[in-house]
C-alpha cells in the first residue's frame, strides 16, 4: 500500500513538471514564430528586427532563449514519458525494465536533437543583411547553438541516468518486482510457511500426548501395560502422521529448492544479459561522449571564430550606426528646410502667378505698341522715301541754283573787270 501511495505522489510530481514544461515548449514556439514573422516581414534588416520575441505567455519567456526549440522539448518530451510509463505501471500492465520508462534509442535521440540545435544556430545567422547585424542578433544565434547542445548532454548523462531512470525502476520493483517474480517467490514462502506451521503442529500434538503418558506411567504400575499399549498406538499413530507431514515437507521443500534454483538461475542469466548490454550501453555512451567531445571542440572552435566576426562587425556596425544617426539628423535638418523652401515656394509660386498674368498683360500691351510701332515704321518710312524724293529735287535745284550763281558771279566779274569797278 505504501508503495503505491509512494507511486502515485511522484507520478502527480511528473504530471506536474509535464504541464509546466509543456508550456514552456508551447510559449518557446510562439515566441520563434513571432520572431520569424517579423524576420520574413523586414526581409532579414537586423536593424528593423529585435534580437527577440516575448510568447503568449510571459511567465516562461525566461525559458525562450533557444530558437530551434530543442531546450524546452527535452525536458517535455522526458517528464511527459515517465508519467505516462508510470501510470501504465500503476494499472498493472508489465514494463521492460530495461528501457523503463523511455524507449530504445531515447539517449540518442536527444543527444542528435542537441546537435541540429546547435547547427541550427550556426545556420540563422547566415539569412540575416551581414552590414545590418547587431550583437543582441548574434547572442541570440549563440544562444540557440549552445542552450540545445547543453540541455541535451545534462538531461542524458546526468538527469536521465544519474536521476530519473534509477527512481523509476526503483517505483517499478516496488510495484511488479524484479522481472515480473516476485509473486511466484511469495507463493513459494507461503506454501513453506504453511508446512512449518503444520509440522510444528504435529510436534506440539506428540508432545501433549508423551506428556499424557508420562502422567499414566506415574500413577499406577497396574496400568502400565494399558498405558504401554495406548502408548504403542500412539507412537504408532504419531509415527504415521511424523512419517507423512515430514515426507510432504520434504517433498514441498524439494519442490521449493527446485523453484528457487529454477528462478536463480533465471535471475542469474538475466543478470548476465543485463551486464553485457550495460557493457554495450556503455560502450555506445562512451563513443557519444568521444565524439560529443569533438562536436564540442569543433563549436568552441566556431564560437571563437564567431566572437571574433562580432566583434568586428559590431565595430563596423557602431560606426555606421554613428554615421547612420548623423545623416539622419542632416536628413531632419534637410526636411525641415525643405518644408521652408516648400512653403516659400508656394508663396513664390504666387507671385510668378501674379507676375505672369502682369507679364501676360505688359506683354499684349507691348505687342500692340510694337504693332503700332510697325505701323508708325511703316508709315515713316512711306514719308522718308517721299522726303529722299523731295531732298534729291531740291538738291539738285539748289546744284542748279549753284551753278547758275556761278555763272552769273562769273558774268558779274567779267563785267566788273571790263567796266574796272
Amino acid at each position: 500500500m505504501k508503495n503505491k501511495i509512494r507511486a502515485y505522489a511522484l507520478l502527480l510530481v511528473f504530471a506536474i513538471l509535464t504541464v509546466l514544461s509543456g508550456l514552456a515548449f508551447l510559449n518557446n514556439v510562439s515566441a520563434v514564430v513571432k520572431w520569424w514573422t517579423t524576420f520574413s516581414e523586414m526581409g532579414g534588416d537586423a536593424t528593423l528586427i529585435p534580437a527577440s520575441c516575448p510568447g503568449v505567455l510571459p511567465y516562461f519567456d525566461w525559458s525562450a532563449v533557444d530558437y530551434s526549440c530543442v531546450t524546452t522539448f527535452v525536458p517535455f518530451l522526458g517528464f511527459f514519458l515517465i508519467t505516462l510509463g508510470l501510470t501504465r505501471a500503476l494499472l498493472g500492465r508489465p514494463q521492460n525494465p530495461e528501457i523503463f520508462p523511455f524507449f530504445r534509442g531515447y539517449d540518442q535521440l536527444n543527444i542528435a536533437l542537441g546537435l541540429i540545435g546547435t547547427l541550427w544556430g550556426i545556420i540563422i545567422i547566415g539569412f540575416f543583411e551581414m552590414d545590418s547585424v547587431t550583437m543582441g542578433h548574434l547572442m541570440m544565434c549563440l544562444h540557440t547553438a549552445l542552450f540545445s547542445t547543453l540541455m541535451a548532454v545534462l538531461w542524458v548523462f546526468i538527469a536521465d541516468h544519474a536521476i530519473l531512470r534509477p527512481l523509476c525502476l526503483t517505483v517499478l520493483n516496488e510495484l511488479q518486482g524484479i522481472d515480473g517474480e516476485d509473486e511466484d517467490l511469495i507463493e513459494v514462502i507461503d506454501k513453506l510457511t504453511a508446512s512449518a506451521f503444520g509440522l510444528k503442529g504435529v510436534w506440539d500434538g506428540n508432545r501433549e500426548h508423551l506428556a499424557t503418558l508420562n502422567d499414566a506411567i506415574v500413577l499406577t504400575r497396574n496400568e502400565l501395560q494399558q498405558l504401554g499399549d495406548v502408548g504403542k498406538r500412539v507412537g504408532d499413530v504419531l509415527e504415521g502422521e511424523l512419517t507423512k507431514s515430514a515426507r510432504s515437507l520434504i517433498s514441498e521443500m524439494s519442490e521449493a529448492s527446485g523453484q528457487l534454483s529454477t528462478q536463480y538461475e533465471r535471475l542469474e542469466k538475466a543478470m548476465l544479459e543485463r551486464h553485457a548490454k550495460l557493457d554495450a550501453s556503455q560502450a555506445e555512451v562512451t563513443g557519444l561522449v568521444g565524439t560529443l567531445t569533438e562536436v564540442i571542440t569543433g563549436i568552441q572552435s566556431i564560437h571563437d571564430k564567431f566572437v571574433i566576426t562580432a566583434e568586428k562587425i559590431s565595430s563596423e556596425n557602431a560606426a555606421l550606426v554613428s554615421s547612420l544617426g548623423a545623416e539622419r539628423n542632416a536628413s531632419g535638418i534637410l526636411r525641415g528646410k525643405v518644408a521652408e523652401l516648400e512653403g516659400e515656394s508656394e508663396g513664390r509660386q504666387k507671385q510668378i502667378n501674379e507676375l505672369m498674368e502682369k507679364i501676360k498683360t505688359v506683354d499684349e500691351a507691348f505687342n500692340k505698341r510694337v504693332d503700332d510701332l510697325r505701323i508708325d515704321n511703316e508709315r515713316l518710312s512711306k514719308e522718308l522715301i517721299e522726303m529722299e524724293g523731295k531732298k534729291n529735287v531740291a538738291v539738285r535745284d539748289a546744284d542748279e541754283s549753284r551753278g547758275k550763281a556761278e555763272k552769273a558771279e562769273k558774268l558779274l566779274e567779267k563785267i566788273r573787270s571790263a567796266f574796272n569797278i
